[in-house]
């Protein structure tokens, strides 16, 4: 599994190659107000070209962290993709729809959960441990996924998105 996020939006050209910096996909108050519990400022702890992610840790324990992995290979999202459709290896993950072109959630009961978005150009890996609310695992993965995936997005493809979850942005 993975941890990572944090501030503003991002612009990175598709042309770049390089993953964006989590760090500025959401803020700590995108986070906090979302989970529901106070998160420290997000820190970057990989960041290697392709691959960065960043890490909020919870205020009175417990963590949030982005992953996001840019251009990944068409292998390579099949081969992810087929895996968490059939729930082998990992457990058992779950399709989410319209949150980009492909998403799944693995939900760790009592403990938190991960959500894994195929789309713009990059696999986003958002996870949640022992934090907040367990109820509200998969709601607030999906809200901030769909957040860090909207500044992901170049502007003509926000429409789309914005269409797809019924949020204006």
């Amino acid at each position: 599994m993975c941890v990572t996020c944090a501030l503003g939006a991002q612009t990175s050209s598709p042309a770049s190659g390089e993953a964006p910096d989590p760090c500025t996909l959401l803020s700590r108050l995108d986070v906090a107000e979302t989970v529901g519990a106070p998160v420290k400022e997000g820190v970057s702890r990989v960041r290697n070209g392709t691959v960065a992610n960043c890490m909020f840790a919870g205020a009175h324990g417990g963590q949030f962290a982005i992953l996001v992995r840019r251009t990944p290979s068409a292998d390579w999202v099949s081969e992810q993709a087929g895996r968490m459709s059939d729930g082998s290896q990992f457990g058992t993950y779950r399709e989410v729809p319209q949150i980009g072109d492909r998403s799944f959630l693995y939900h760790m009961h009592g403990k938190g959960g991960v959500l894994c978005v195929y789309g713009a150009d990059y696999y986003l890996q958002i996870s949640l441990f022992r934090l907040g609310e367990d109820s509200q695992t998969a709601a607030v993965l999906r809200k901030l996924a769909v957040i860090a995936m909207t500044r992901l997005r170049p502007q003509d493809e926000r429409l789309r998105l914005t269409t797809a979850t019924g949020n204006q942005r």
